[in-house]
């Protein structure tokens, strides 16, 4: 499945570490995608979110509205399964 892999900023840090030191939030999310120009370079709107940030799918849905936002998996190495399922 041909996909963007969107990489937000955190100096290094997991997914959580970055979420509770701030470095990933929705308004980062907002900005990464305006720089990066994503909405003329893809027909879909879904974006697939970190499992570990459920808790952020309202809110991020809140700051880019154009977006659907989806719950992907915990483990990096689950994310080849996770998108075979979601394309059948």
């Amino acid at each position: 499945v041909p996909s963007y892999l969107i990489v937000i900023p955190a100096d290094g840090m997991s997914v959580l570490t970055a979420w509770s030191a701030e470095k990933f939030t929705s308004n980062i999310v907002s900005k990464t995608l305006d720089k990066l120009d994503i909405r003329n370079k893809i027909s879909t709107r879904k974006i697939i979110i970190p499992g570990l940030l459920a808790h952020m799918k309202d809110e991020l849905h809140e700051a880019v509205p154009d977006f659907e936002f989806v719950v992907g998996t915990n483990e990096a190495s689950e994310i080849r399964d996770y998108i075979k399922k979601l394309s059948d």
